[in-house]
């Protein structure tokens, strides 16, 4: 259903940015014969700096449309070609019994660890971790326990996570 709506509107996209360069177009003939009117003599100066500004304006909202337009379909054909090579991805290791470095290499792009922040619960830290290709699903909050000295591991019960704390 989703893919239909996405489809849908693309399509109408890609009727408004051709309606969008056909109308740039249109102007910038117009304006092409407005020149020759004005070195011609056929229409006023008057007339022709208000005229110019108006073509110019509506030249300068179509060029602002058309790029907006242009960028949203790159990011639906991005988010597309994104999907098929997690999609790959995903089928190609989908049936892995032991998450090695070069396995981790391949389905993540990065981990984000953010700054611990106190709570009224203790200290909470935040963890992402972004897929290549399919971006991040979710964010993790974890308590932990802040020790002062030394190198200690923890391990902890519930939503406690093995950590290295100095």
């Amino acid at each position: 259903m989703n893919d239909k709506a996405e489809g849908s509107r693309a399509k109408s996209r890609e009727g408004k940015l051709k309606q969008a360069r056909k109308r740039y177009d249109e102007v910038t003939r117009m304006f092409d014969r407005l020149y020759e009117d004005s070195l011609s003599g056929r229409i006023s100066n008057d007339n022709f700096t208000r005229l110019v500004g108006k073509y110019q304006a509506e030249q300068a909202q179509l060029l602002v449309q058309i790029d907006a337009l242009e960028r949203a379909m790159q990011e639906v054909r991005d988010t597309r070609q994104n999907a098929a090579q997690w999609a790959g991805l995903m089928a190609e290791y989908a049936g892995i019994q032991e998450l090695t470095a070069e396995n981790l290499n391949l389905l993540v792009e990065r981990i984000e660890v953010f700054d611990r922040a106190a709570t009224d619960d203790g200290v909470e830290q935040t963890i992402r971790i972004c897929y290549r290709f399919g971006g991040y699903i979710g964010e993790q909050c974890f308590k932990v326990k802040a020790m002062k000295h030394g190198r200690h591991r923890r391990k902890g019960a519930n939503n406690e996570k093995t950590l290295l704390v100095s």
